[in-house]
């Protein structure tokens, strides 16, 4: 029963892609600190109790398991562009768009701006 349950898993994992296996693993590790930390919390109850024995062996087996579905689910956060986009600045884009002088003498982009084709902001440039 164990091998077939190991070549199931080893044919699903083929398949999967690396950020959701690393997304898996993560959330795991998160779901197993977090039952590590109320495991400690429970240490000043008495040590047979049924109750506190039953708290500790379900966060153990069910908060690593939801950590490890949460973190498949969310693994395309660990792609490497969106990783990058975290540290970009968060303002918003500003979109220029610097005419020269013949577009604005031929006199058609005051048409296509009134189609509204273009988005952003018209810089004119001028001498000094």
């Amino acid at each position: 029963m164990l091998a077939a349950c190991v070549v199931w898993l080893e044919v699903r994992l083929r398949d999967a892609a690396v950020t959701t296996v690393l997304g898996a693993l993560l959330g795991g590790g998160v779901g197993l600190a977090i039952a590590k930390l109320l495991e400690s919390s429970l240490s000043w109850t008495r040590e047979g109790d049924a109750r506190v024995a039953f708290v500790r062996g379900f966060a153990l087996l069910v908060l690593p398991y939801v950590g490890a579905m949460i973190g498949a689910r969310k693994g395309e956060w660990l792609e490497p562009s969106k990783l990058f986009a975290l540290f970009r600045a968060a303002g918003p884009k500003r979109l220029y768009k610097i005419l020269d002088t013949s577009v604005i003498i031929d006199g058609r982009i005051a048409d296509v701006c009134d189609a509204g084709f273009l988005d952003g902001t018209l810089v004119v440039p001028s001498s000094c």
